[in-house]
């Protein structure tokens, strides 16, 4: 599937470039390009296909954080909803969930076998993702790798309005949103007020988390 993909590569340096020059051309990708400038960022924009953003650690936080926020806000939708994989070193457990809390679409660990992150790349295309949209953030669900309650333990809902965005990014024609869903805040006090008269044979409404 990755040979009828992009691969922009956002590096810091001339041999970080080259380990994901190398890991990109193993992986098969049909093209590999440097994002080392904004005009090269903004040419990024292939359409009908799918462009991966690869980068690494090595860029920075902030600088990460900067391209996280300007390819979410592009206008193009293959741009906007395109995976962005970060490439680090072995870290800490804590690390890594503050990468993903910044909303890459996965963080790859180095070193790590071919195989496994060729697999961990496709499975970025051709079947369901899900984004949510907030006022202050559009990306992958920043919680779904922190453990989740103790059992019997309800997970809290988000505690504002958002937008959850199902789609599908096809190698051959790029990405299709199947269906955008509006959530509004649940108020949990009066959720279970609805709830305890639906067992007293009044109606029950069933909130949305």
């Amino acid at each position: 599937m990755l040979e009828y993909c992009t691969a922009q590569l956002i590096t810091r340096d001339p041999a970080e470039a080259r380990q994901l020059y190398r890991i990109a051309q193993l992986a098969g990708f049909s093209r590999i390009e440097e994002v080392s400038s904004r005009r090269a960022f903004d040419a990024a924009d292939k359409p009908n296909r799918i462009n991966f953003f690869l980068a690494h650690e090595g860029v920075g936080a902030g600088p990460l954080g900067a391209i996280l926020r300007a390819v979410r806000t592009r206008e193009e939708i293959d741009v906007r909803f395109a995976p962005v994989i970060l490439f680090a070193n072995d870290m800490e457990f804590e690390s890594y969930l503050g990468f993903i809390r910044m909303g890459f679409d996965d963080v790859v660990t180095l070193p790590d076998k071919l195989t496994m992150i060729k697999s961990r790349l496709c499975n970025q295309l051709s079947w369901q993702q899900v984004y949510y949209e907030t006022k202050d953030y559009f990306g992958p669900d920043r919680r779904r790798m922190e453990l989740g309650p103790p059992l019997g333990v309800e997970r809290s809902a988000v505690p504002h309005s958002h937008v959850r965005h199902e789609f599908i990014r096809n190698p051959k024609t790029g990405v299709r949103i199947e269906r955008s869903i509006i959530k509004l805040p649940v108020d949990r006090e009066k959720s279970s007020r609805d709830r305890r008269h639906g067992e007293h044979g009044h109606w029950e409404r069933k909130a949305v988390s």
